[in-house]
């Protein structure tokens, strides 16, 4: 990539972050490739913003006062964009996930199991990871950015699973929300 492309791309990241952060992004049926506004997901204040739409899309259509911007990118910069979005979303972060089964007895085998199952049943949307580290089985859910998205959500199935905690692990990078327009 040439030093001029390069900084045309680091520029409409910036300007597409801030666009999303000023709450200027509005919804509407998004392609595959292009991540969701986040307003149909619960609104998380620590939760960090990502470019939610197609940034390209976004600003060549008119604004709110009828006003027009024109973008004349490079050849390919636009699939150079989704292209990073996507190796961005495979890439493993440091986080938090809960950990809600941990046991290393005869029947822990099939006892993870079950409470994989009965964790997804009951909590749909939510990624469950049974694992085996020589001598436990254990079952540890979400993938959580920041302790405190993990502890809202452990405050959450606590009735449930009353031996969950907190670990701190590699996780898929998450789905990242973005921030309310109106303040908190």
């Amino acid at each position: 990539m040439t030093m001029m492309a390069r900084k045309y791309f680091m520029l409409l990241l910036f300007i597409s972050a801030a666009v999303i952060s000023s709450g200027q992004v509005n919804s509407g049926n998004l392609s595959k490739g292009q991540l969701s506004t986040g307003e149909e997901t619960a609104r998380q204040p620590d939760s960090v913003l990502i470019i939610t739409k197609n940034i390209f899309d976004d600003l060549s259509g008119t604004g709110p006062a009828g006003n027009r911007i024109t973008i004349s990118n490079p050849r390919g910069m636009e699939q150079m964009l989704l292209r990073h979005w996507e190796y961005s979303s495979q890439k493993k972060v440091q986080g938090f996930r809960v950990r809600i089964y941990f046991d290393n007895r005869q029947q822990a085998r099939s006892r993870s199991s079950e409470v994989e199952s009965h964790f997804a049943e009951s909590y749909p949307g939510v990624p469950v990871y049974r694992t085996y580290t020589y001598p436990y089985f254990k079952v540890t859910v979400g993938d959580f950015r920041t302790r405190s998205e993990a502890m809202m959500f452990l405050r959450k199935i606590e009735l449930d699973f009353p031996s969950a905690f907190i670990v701190r692990e590699s996780i898929n990078f998450p789905a990242l929300r973005s921030f309310s327009a109106s303040p908190l």
